[in-house]
């Protein structure tokens, strides 16, 4: 039987799942990803996760900016605290006290209303996640199942309204045999009604990995997915683009740099239907692997374009993991820029550095961002404007640890005023957290997700929802202690 009718077949087959896990993390990484091409800065963990990319030395998983960006700096992390997520998987109902995973994305049409996605670990193989916040709480919402022997990430969310929303990530059939490469990862569509989640065929270019770390809508007839396609070897990378015209998903052409050998887009915002920006990262040929470079490309209604960026001056290596814009002159990118080693540095390894860069309508520059104090392991992964003058930026700050123990991670949020970038103080509840994405409905109202753990089980995380209130990030409880 046809794979994605397999999958289609699937969708009214899965019984709904329990609330269990915590909406609103853009852990915006997943494990689909981490299975498809390897990039050359990610330490064998797979494609940067939408979310943010892992720190040298740091035995827990980056997450995505992206996805590579939807790579990002908050790492994915173990816990204790869980909770209420989607679960997609057939026959799966396990109790939120047993369930462990993360969030990727998330996306609110308004103030009462938002949605999150991501992946769960525990109980059983991986699989995604899908949770919903209604004004009052986290709930589960019932989602497709993957055919068996197969699982689903989902890496990016965008709703234009309660009833209309539309995911996107990957799926991967799991492999019975040993292996010399991974089995092929294809793209994953799914798109929520009002009244049910279903699964939309999307088409995939004939090689081994395609996978769709974010998209952007503008409206129920007009949705843009970004993300990669090529080999399993990492090094035969492009960008991948596709469009939902109304009736069906197609492939966009997209360009990728001039001597690239692994281009990864891992954000999408798009001010109207005509203009849209998707930022990531890139590789050269003939270069380090670890010499990774800022990916930009506009959409301005016809084809996409790579726009030139600057990179941060003696750095060895720069990405970017989500991009906001809130008009065609105003776009804010944020992300992660690594610098050598500093001997006699007491952090052993490169050391990496928030990164900003604004749009202004004509040139990207570079802004001033600040960076908590503490080891040198600081990254920004997910970011939502409201306006010229009012963004907010999430990610991941480096957390001095016990001498023998891994390294760990705090929740890091920074706000524009128009002016300058401050650092916000944000609650992290354990030793090991970061938050992935945040979506944004008023000055007053933003949440953000992510994941958080123990520093001892950090292949174990537990989702992370945190919401802003005009004064104050607070921690969002979670559905399994309600």
């Amino acid at each position: 039987m046809n794979e994605m009718k397999q999958l289609e077949d699937m969708c009214g087959a899965v019984p709904p799942p329990d609330p269990r896990r915590l909406a609103g993390t853009r852990a915006r990484v997943l494990t689909a990803i981490a299975e498809g091409p390897r990039p050359a800065s990610r330490d064998a963990r797979g494609w940067p996760w939408l979310a943010t990319p892992a720190k040298p030395g740091r035995r827990w998983p980056g997450w995505v900016a992206p996805l590579a960006a939807a790579a990002a700096v908050a790492a994915v992390i173990a816990g204790a605290l869980t909770v209420s997520s989607a679960i997609h998987r057939h026959r799966a109902s396990p109790q939120a006290s047993r369930t462990r995973g993360i969030l990727i994305g998330v996306s609110c049409p308004g103030p009462s209303r938002c949605v999150a996605v991501g992946e769960y670990y525990q109980p059983g193989p991986p699989n995604a996640l899908i949770e919903r916040w209604d004004g009052y709480r986290w709930s589960i919402m019932r989602g497709p199942a993957p055919p068996a022997h197969a699982h689903a990430d989902l890496h990016g969310i965008s709703c234009t309204s309660a009833s209309e929303c539309t995911a996107v990530g990957s799926w991967t059939r799991n492999s019975r045999q040993p292996a010399t490469l991974p089995p092929p990862t294809r793209t994953l569509v799914e798109h929520w009604n009002g009244s049910a989640w279903s699964i939309v065929k999307g088409p995939n270019l004939p090689v081994p990995s395609s996978s769709l770390s974010a998209v952007a809508c503008t409206g129920t007839s007009g949705c843009v997915a970004v993300g990669a396609s090529g080999n399993s070897d990492g090094l035969h990378v492009r960008t991948l683009v596709e469009r939902w015209n109304g009736s069906q998903w197609v492939i966009v052409k997209s360009p990728d740099p001039a001597g690239a050998i692994y281009s990864f887009l891992s954000s999408i915002s798009c001010a109207s239907a005509w203009d849209c920006v998707a930022v990531g990262e890139y590789f050269l040929g003939g270069h380090p692997q670890v010499q990774n470079r800022v990916l930009i490309e506009h959409w301005n209604g016809f084809t996409w374009k790579v726009v030139a960026s600057p990179e941060p001056p003696g750095s060895i290596a720069s990405y970017l993991s989500a991009v906001s814009c809130t008009v065609e002159s105003n776009c804010v990118a944020v992300g992660t820029k690594r610098y050598p080693h500093r001997k006699g540095d007491f952090y052993g390894g490169p050391r990496e550095y928030t990164l900003i860069e604004h749009w202004n309508g004509s040139s990207w520059a570079i802004v001033r961002s600040l960076n908590p104090p503490g080891p040198p392991a600081d990254g920004l992964t997910g970011v939502a404007c409201m306006s010229a003058a009012d963004c907010t930026a999430v990610g991941a700050g480096g957390r001095l640890t016990p001498p023998g123990s891994a390294d760990g991670a705090s929740t890091l949020v920074e706000h524009w005023n128009g002016s300058a970038w401050s650092i916000v103080r944000s609650p992290s509840p354990s030793a090991n957290s970061g938050l992935s994405r945040v979506s944004c409905t008023s000055a007053a109202d933003c949440t953000a997700v992510g994941g958080f753990g123990d520093l001892d089980n950090p292949q174990s995380p537990s989702t992370l929802v945190e919401h802003w209130n005009g004064s104050a990030w607070s921690l969002v409880t979670p559905a399994a202690s309600k």
